[in-house]
C-alpha cells in the first residue's frame, strides 16, 4: 500500500503567493468543463445550494468531481422533502437534474480513467528512452530529466550508502543552477535514515509516497525544504536486485500543482522500471569483464597450441631422441618459475603448480608429494589467489602465456613484466 503523508498543505513559498494552485493540472476537455459548470449552475438555481465554484475558479477533474458530489447530495436532499413541497414541476425538474448530473459524472470519470491510462502510456515511453543507456551513471544521471514527461518540473534522485541519504543528481526545467543546489543541499550533510525522516518507510515498505504538507511537516529533509520551497511532493524507491539502493524525489512546483495519488503511482512505476535498468546495466558490465577474462584465458591456450602445432616438422630416423618444444612442458615451466626473482609463489607452490600442469588431481599431487589432500587443497588455494586466477586451468595458462611472451627475452626482465605485476 502506498503512503500519503496529508495536511493542509504548509505555507506558501515567496513565488506561489497569491497564485491559484491546482491539484492536477487542468486537461478536461473545455465541452466537459463546460457541462460541468453548466449543471453546478442549474443545481444551485434549483435548490439554492451555494457551494459551486465560481467562474473565475480553475477547474480540473479532481475539483469538479467534488463539487458534483456535493451538488448530487444537495439534490438528492431537495428530492427527500416530498413532490407536495416542492411541488410537481420543480420536482420533476429536480429529478432530470439528478439525472443530467449523474450522467456527467460518469463522463467526467471516463475522463479521469483516460488521463490515467495517458499517464501510464507516458511512463512507458519514458522507460523506453532509457534503453539506449548503458552504465548506471548514465541511467542515474538521465533519470531526474525524464520525469519531466510524466508531468514533473523537478525531480532528484538519490543514493543510500550507509543508510545515509545522499543526492546524487537533480533536474530543474529552466533552472540548472537550482538543480545543483539541490544536489549540494542532499549530499554535504548526508540525513541518515531513521524515524524521524519520512524516507525511511518508505525504503522499508519500498512504496511511494506523497507528501502533501512539506513545508509543515517535521518530518522532511530540513534543507532541501527551504532550498526547494515544495508544498507536496513523491517519492519512490529504486529497488535492484532485492534491495532499496536509492529513491527519486519529484512535485510539480514549477506549475504551480499540487501533486496527486496518480502522480505517485506514476513515479513509482518509472522506478520499478528504473530499478531494472539499472540491473540490466550491471549484468551487463559483469557479462563483459567475464567476457574479458574468458578472452584472456582462450588466448593463452590458443598461444599455446598454436606454438605446438606450426614448429617445423622434419622426417628424423628412428631412434632419434625428440626435441623438446621451446616454451612447452612442466620442465620448462619449473625453470621458467623458479628464474623468476619476483615470483609470488613458494617452492612448494611451484612443485604443486608443476603437477596441476601434468593434469594430477589434488589426491595424486598429495600421493606424490606425501602430504594430505588438505595441504594441497590450500596450496592450490594460494597459487589461485597469487595469480590472480579462478580456475587450475587459468593459473597454468597464466604461466604458459607468461613464457611466450618472454621467450625473446632475457630471464632477468622476466619478473617485471609478469602478469600479477600488470
Amino acid at each position: 500500500m502506498s503512503i500519503t503523508s496529508s495536511g493542509d498543505g504548509g505555507g506558501r513559498s515567496r513565488a506561489a503567493r497569491g497564485e491559484n494552485w491546482f491539484l492536477r493540472r487542468p486537461e478536461l476537455p473545455r465541452k466537459e468543463l463546460e457541462r460541468v459548470r453548466s449543471i453546478l449552475q442549474l443545481v444551485a438555481r434549483l435548490t439554492g445550494w451555494d457551494c459551486a465554484p465560481l467562474s473565475i475558479t480553475p477547474l480540473d477533474a479532481h475539483t469538479a468531481e467534488m463539487s458534483l458530489a456535493a451538488a448530487q447530495d444537495a439534490l438528492t436532499e431537495r428530492l427527500a422533502a416530498g413532490v407536495e413541497q416542492t411541488g410537481g414541476q420543480a420536482h420533476a425538474e429536480l429529478i432530470a437534474a439528478l439525472t443530467r448530473l449523474c450522467q456527467i459524472r460518469i463522463s467526467l470519470r471516463d475522463a479521469m480513467l483516460a488521463q490515467r491510462t495517458s499517464t501510464l502510456a507516458d511512463v512507458r515511453n519514458t522507460l523506453s528512452r532509457l534503453r539506449d543507456l548503458s552504465t548506471v551513471q548514465d541511467l542515474i544521471t538521465r533519470a531526474p530529466a525524464e520525469v519531466e514527461k510524466l508531468g514533473f518540473g523537478r525531480a532528484l534522485l538519490s543514493q543510500i550508502q550507509n543508510s545515509r541519504w545522499v543526492a546524487r543528481s537533480a533536474y530543474v526545467r529552466g533552472d540548472p543552477d537550482l538543480a545543483a543546489l539541490m544536489v549540494k543541499a542532499g549530499s554535504t550533510d548526508p540525513v541518515l535514515l531513521d524515524q524521524q525522516v519520512l524516507e525511511t518507510d518508505m525504503v522499508h515498505r519500498r512504496q511511494p509516497i506523497l507528501i502533501r504538507d512539506a513545508q509543515t511537516n517535521p518530518q522532511v529533509h530540513p534543507l532541501l525544504k527551504v532550498v526547494t520551497g515544495s508544498r507536496s511532493y513523491v517519492a519512490a524507491p529504486i529497488v535492484s536486485m532485492s534491495s532499496v539502493i536509492g529513491f527519486m524525489h519529484a512535485d510539480a512546483y514549477i506549475d504551480r500543482r499540487h501533486v496527486d495519488t496518480l502522480d505517485r503511482e506514476a513515479i513509482g512505476l518509472f522506478m520499478d522500471g528504473l530499478g531494472y535498468a539499472i540491473e540490466r546495466a550491471v549484468f551487463a558490465d559483469r557479462m563483459l569483464a567475464l567476457r574479458d577474462q574468458l578472452c584472456t584465458y582462450t588466448a593463452g591456450i590458443s598461444d599455446l597450441m598454436a606454438s605446438f602445432t606450426e614448429d617445423d616438422m622434419s622426417l628424423k630416423p628412428a631412434g632419434t631422441p625428440a626435441e623438446p618444444v621451446p616454451g612447452i612442458g612442466t620442465n620448462v615451466l619449473v625453470r621458467a618459475i623458479e628464474d623468476v626473482v619476483d615470483s609470488p609463489l613458494t617452492r612448494r607452490e611451484i612443485e604443486v603448480l608443476r603437477h596441476m600442469a601434468d593434469g594430477a588431481t589434488n589426491a595424486r599431487i598429495a600421493t606424490r608429494l606425501m602430504v594430505s589432500e588438505g595441504t594441497v587443497k590450500v596450496h592450490v588455494k594460494h597459487i589461485l589467489r597469487k595469480l590472480g586466477a579462478t580456475n587450475r586451468a587459468e593459473a597454468v595458462s597464466r604461466y604458459l602465456n607468461t613464457m611466450q611472451r618472454r621467450r625473446p627475452e632475457p630471464a632477468s626482465s622476466f619478473g617485471k613484466k609478469f602478469l600479477w605485476n600488470n
